[in-house]
């Protein structure tokens, strides 16, 4: 009895959060119209710490309706894949990457985080950027992430930063922003660590992000247009003093980045082919 009614609102919950995602999504421009300021720097930051390369299977879990994950590294000659729990966000993406030039090593699949449509040890690269905080059930998320990594294979978690860290202008930020997006709950690093640890994830290294000097850049960037284009001093110099904190754990946000120790099934490395998803939106 106690399984079905965790079914029932875990449907709930995920229904509301596809429509909270739907309608976000379908404002998005219909043209694409290339990466702001922070995505390039968090393209730059996780292609880093998962140092992807074009032999890689890239997975993004939550891409998101911009995908800039996945073009960015579909245009680096890796095949890529994002799923999305929103339609709305998947169609969008699609056409992003084929405005892109993407498409042909991009793929798009609407899917839940908790029952992702891949075989095992099908990517050797794995995003799961602002998702796991949206889940009533993140272990199961977290089973599908360790699932579907391929051995040695590096695994990257971005979630909110725990309230007992976070600096106090960020913490009242988050108390808004949390009711207004549907976030359940803010993580632990070394929570993380360990739930990591017991699906054969080892965390190799710990990241904080989104410090106060955010705000800075944010406020800055509202009264002068001109910081947010991308040739602006000003503003990679406020990226590069948030970066350089990133041992600092008042951030906002925290990334794990974890790598797959489990041994190798047998039959080798998995090639695109196999790691086709059921639903691929590109068809």
């Amino acid at each position: 009895m106690g399984i079905s009614v965790k079914v029932v609102s875990d449907m709930r919950i995920e229904d509301t959060q596809r429509n909270l995602y739907d309608r976000e999504h379908a404002t998005l421009p219909k043209r694409f119209r290339g990466f702001e300021n922070w995505r390039l720097s968090y393209v730059r930051r996780i292609f880093s710490e998962l140092a992807v390369v074009p032999e890689d299977q890239l997975l993004d879990v939550g891409v998101g309706g911009t995908g800039f994950t996945v073009i960015a590294s579909a245009l680096g000659g890796t095949f890529s894949v994002g799923t999305d729990i929103s339609h709305v966000a998947c169609v969008k993406v699609r056409d992003y990457a084929m405005q892109s030039g993407a498409s042909p090593r991009s793929h798009f699949v609407n899917s839940s985080a908790t029952l992702l449509p891949f075989r095992e040890a099908s990517f050797s690269k794995i995003i799961s950027n602002a998702v796991l905080e949206h889940l009533e059930d993140d272990d199961l998320a977290l089973d599908e992430l360790s699932r579907v990594a391929s051995p040695r294979g590096r695994v990257l978690i971005c979630v909110p930063n725990s309230y007992m860290f976070m600096a106090l202008p960020l913490a009242i930020l988050n108390l808004w922003n949390d009711r207004r997006v549907g976030h359940l709950r803010h993580y632990a690093s070394t929570d993380l660590v360990s739930r990591g640890a017991r699906r054969a994830l080892r965390a190799i290294d710990v990241t904080f992000h989104a410090h106060v000097i955010k705000i800075v850049q944010a406020v800055i960037a509202m009264v002068i247009p001109a910081v947010r284009n991308p040739a602006s001093r000003v503003w990679w110099h406020l990226e590069r003093m948030d970066l350089d904190a990133k041992g600092d754990p008042s951030g906002m946000n925290v990334t794990v980045t974890f790598e797959k120790v489990a041994i190798a099934p047998a039959g080798g490395a998995t090639s695109a082919a196999a790691i086709a998803p059921t639903q691929d939106m590109n068809r």
